[in-house]
């Protein structure tokens, strides 16, 4: 069974969450998407398949279906008119402060506040004069903007790894899909996702999700009689590791599972498919979940949702919050129905049986933006060291020289080399309040490490073992990475250089694909 969270039925991501950048996400990126599509529909699906292009601002729907595309249009235009409303009033408002405020005090404007916005922010400057919005998160999360009723989740049949694109395009119905017009934190999905080990009457789960009698059928046809294998929990000695696709990782002990980034994949039954971990090669519990970052590929909500009902804890980036770029991500998983989070400050470690989890700090990645809900994340079990440094882009070396000088050598690096990277706008475009030059626009990208970067990495930290992660190469990521070799393949040649110069010194080294274990002998203190 195949899950996808919805938002105004199009896939959940990080962004669609808090209430101030849904609405910028709905009247900016949603809605112009729609209208570009309705009056040139033939042009839309034509792009969507064309290999260079994919993953662009197109909506993947055959032409004959464009009178169903125009009523969700106008679903926004009017049933969904507080939402735009509310992106409106955020922009008058960023536009008044860049226009009046020069430095003097701020308490003047408040009354001048778009209306939908007063009581929800604070205006403030920074150190330079700087003006800005703060949003108060936690107000607006128990306000009307909050709209649980544009959550829904929909149910498929997974029979191949291949997925289109879908960032780009809203679900419109398709024989066999079940739809479920539950919020994300709606306690029904963990009894529905936890039928994966526990067994449960399926009339009682779909009294619990309002299965809609003419969906039943579809409902019915992702459960079986059949009692799942059970797990064989790792019993030691040392740490197995176990690599599921991207930047998905397993450490297991004999006490304690530590899992990052979740993006798990389904089994499918497709002939030829490569071998991977999946769901079923999970602990029944996972004692901690960690997540590096916010971006849809590692936040990434669909198997988060899955997983929900079985992890202990979830360790996040400690962040501020209160921006469009870099909401509370305490908030945000707390709105998805999270209860245990847990956050860390860099430098601040996390005690778990038999070792740490500590959070690095993390640059790059993120277009220059100020975002702070970002970490690497240095994990010792067992005696053995173990630097998660996800999307890192290591563009002050003697950052990294001061931490080897407080953590020492570490023992392996998994570290992404995805160098090329996306404009600014590609990313975070729909949360703009005003036009980016285009130049600037394409220098500030969302690039990791290239060789020479990710070299020094690991000239500095000295590992036995280095593997090139996160790189989007797994089938089953089409849909929301759609790597093309001909348009992507810096990455790919930037790391297979990185792998043989460690290589040419002894270290192991690779690039992990679909599947890898590596088991670490335990070490005496």
């Amino acid at each position: 069974m195949r899950v996808r969270p919805l938002f105004n039925r199009w896939t959940a991501t990080e962004q669609m969450i808090p209430p101030m950048s849904a609405a910028m996400i709905v009247k900016n990126s949603q809605a112009p998407m729609l209208a570009s599509y309705v009056d040139a529909p033939e042009h839309h699906y034509k792009a969507a398949r064309t290999p260079r292009l994919i993953g662009g601002p197109w909506v993947d729907i055959h032409p004959d279906r464009r009178a169903e595309v125009d009523a969700l249009l106008r679903a926004i235009e009017t049933e969904l008119e507080p939402v735009t409303q509310l992106a409106t009033a955020i922009e008058q408002l960023d536009a008044m402060l860049r226009e009046e405020a020069r430095g003097q005090s701020l308490e003047p404007l408040y009354p001048r506040v778009p209306d939908v916005l007063r009581g929800h922010v604070e205006l403030v400057y920074d150190l330079n004069g700087c003006p800005g919005i703060r949003f108060l998160e936690s107000l607006l999360y128990r306000s009307s903007h909050h709209h649980r009723e544009l959550h829904s989740v929909l149910l498929q049949i997974a029979t191949k790894d291949h997925r289109p694109f879908e960032y780009s395009t809203p679900w419109v119905p398709e024989p066999g899909d079940c739809h479920l017009h539950v919020p994300f934190d709606h306690p029904g999905l963990d009894v529905l996702f936890g039928m994966r080990r526990k067994p449960c009457s399926l009339g009682e789960v779909a009294e619990l999700l309002n299965v809609e009698p003419a969906r039943s059928d579809a409902f019915g046809g992702a459960f079986t009689s059949d009692a799942p294998r059970p797990y064989p929990r790792f019993a030691g000695p040392g740490v197995r590791i176990r690599y599921f696709g991207h930047a998905c990782i397993l450490f297991e002990t004999a006490e304690v599972s530590i899992l990052t980034d979740p993006m798990v994949s389904y089994t499918t039954g497709e002939s030829g498919a490569p071998a991977r971990f999946t769901f079923e090669d999970l602990p029944d519990t996972i004692d901690y979940v960690v997540l590096t970052h916010a971006h849809k590929d590692h936040f990434y909500l669909e198997t988060l949702l899955q997983l929900r009902g079985r992890c202990g804890a979830i360790v996040i980036p400690r962040n501020n919050g209160g921006s469009l770029h870099d909401p509370s991500f305490r908030l945000m998983l707390q709105a998805v129905g999270f209860r245990n989070v847990v956050e860390l400050e860099r430098l601040e470690p996390h005690h778990v049986p038999g070792g740490t989890i500590t959070a690095l700090p993390f640059l790059g990645e993120h277009a220059d933006l100020d975002v702070q809900s970002k970490a690497a994340h240095l994990v010792r079990l067992e005696g053995s060291s173990i630097l998660c440094a996800a999307d890192s882009n290591n563009v002050e070396p003697r950052m990294y020289r001061h931490l080897h000088g407080i953590l020492g050598d570490i023992d392996a690096i998994f570290i992404g080399m995805e160098c090329v990277g996306a404009p600014l706008s590609a990313v975070y475009g729909g949360l703009l309040t005003r036009r980016m030059d285009r130049k600037h626009d394409e220098s500030r990208r969302t690039t990791g490490c290239n060789g020479t970067r990710a070299q020094a990495i690991v000239d500095e930290f000295n590992p036995q073992h280095v593997y090139v992660y996160a790189m989007g190469l797994e089938p089953w990521l089409s849909h929301i990475l759609p790597i093309q070799a001909e348009r992507d393949g810096d990455g790919i040649a930037e790391s297979d250089r990185l792998i043989a110069r460690c290589r040419e010194r002894g270290i192991t080294a690779a690039r992990p694909y679909c599947q890898h274990e590596l088991l670490l002998a335990p070490k005496r203190a």
